[in-house]
């Protein structure tokens, strides 16, 4: 699978993630503290939405790829102490599929940062970006 078409999944995870994470907000009328928790997933979901329809530099896309590792993997190991805790999995349906979301969330932003090193920044005549 290309970096592009992973990126436009996390891209579109990510702005569904935004727009459920935007009605908590509204629903307790943006309390700073959460604002400040969700900022990073808004920031990073640009990042993906940038390498979706572009190339940028190698430096770029590297650094998405460590944010994505880094906002994702927080909310990876967070969900993971619930689930050591015994907190999660209490037969909601959306324990599952967020924890199955940032395992793949990680999985693909270790996955792209490895596959952007075989990328070139400058596209060969005749290919598609990638």
């Amino acid at each position: 699978m290309s970096v592009r078409a992973v990126a436009s999944v996390l891209a579109a995870g990510g702005v569904l993630w935004g727009l459920f994470c935007f009605l908590l907000l509204l629903a307790f009328s943006f309390p700073p503290a959460a604002v400040l928790l969700f900022a990073p997933g808004y920031f990073i979901t640009l990042g993906y939405l940038y390498r979706a329809i572009s190339l940028p530099p190698f430096e770029v896309r590297s650094r998405i790829w460590m944010v994505s590792l880094l906002v994702q993997g927080a909310w990876l190991l967070w969900a993971m102490s619930g689930v050591v805790q015994g907190q999660w999995f209490r037969g909601f349906a959306f324990a599952f599929i967020s924890l199955g979301w940032w395992i793949f969330a990680v999985i693909a932003s270790v996955y792209c940062a490895m596959r952007e090193r075989s990328i070139s920044d400058a596209p060969q005549a005749g290919s598609s970006i990638v």
